[in-house]
């Protein structure tokens, strides 16, 4: 289902807009454009808009990544950006043409071998979870080489969502550990707080607009 979180601080509670019975691990919206979420299909590489009035999904385009596909996030200067893994091996940045699904590949992000998700800030700071070390990286949106900024202090385990509420500029995380949870990661030094907990929650493509709060259960 696409869900929406009327209030970011009870995660538990949550409004269904539609049933998308497909698996999106990467979704985000772009431009400001709050009523199209961007997203890939995990089984298909199919790129896909979802319309978050009623959860409609049109394919866009076909998105083959080295991998599986992990993450997705979009700047503010409308670059949107989408991330793969061989969890264990590698990890790989990549920005896309929403119009066509093209892909243009940024870079290996490095010591980061699984980068479950990605999330870019207004200040274009790009940061991943990387679930085999359970650790947080700073990704160069440039070059896609990731750089170590500490542990999660959390096990995190299978899909995650990961979004940076833009006016506080707080970074969320859809935690998955052994149950669903909402925690906040501070990107100076990586302590995460933990939240709410979500109960049957185990959100991917975690993603704001405008204080709201969308994300597939």
């Amino acid at each position: 289902n696409l869900v929406m979180f009327p209030d970011a601080d009870v995660p538990g509670s949550w409004n269904i807009i539609g049933s998308v019975p497909q698996f999106h691990p990467a979704a985000d919206f772009l431009n400001g454009d709050f009523s199209t979420l961007y997203a890939m299909d995990y089984d298909t590489n199919q790129f896909v808009s979802i319309d978050t009035a009623t959860g409609a999904r049109t394919v866009i385009g076909t998105s083959t990544p080295n991998g599986s596909w992990t993450g997705m996030t979009g700047a503010t200067d409308g670059t949107l950006y989408a991330s793969s893994s061989v969890c264990g091996t590698n990890s790989t940045l990549y920005t896309v043409d929403p119009d066509s699904g093209a892909l243009t590949t940024v870079g290996n992000i490095g010591a980061g071998t699984c980068i479950i998700d990605i999330a870019i800030n207004a200040a274009g700071e790009m940061y991943g979870v990387d679930i085999v070390t359970d650790v947080l990286y700073q990704i160069d949106p440039n070059t896609g080489a990731g750089t170590l900024i500490g542990p999660l202090g959390a096990a995190a385990n299978f899909a995650q969502g990961l979004d940076f509420e833009e006016t506080s500029g707080i970074l969320y995380w859809a935690a998955y550990t052994a149950a669903g949870e909402m925690r906040v990661i501070d990107t100076n030094i990586c302590h995460r707080r933990r939240g709410r907990r979500a109960v049957g929650f185990g959100g991917t493509g975690l993603r704001f607009s405008a204080g709201r709060r969308f994300d597939n259960v």
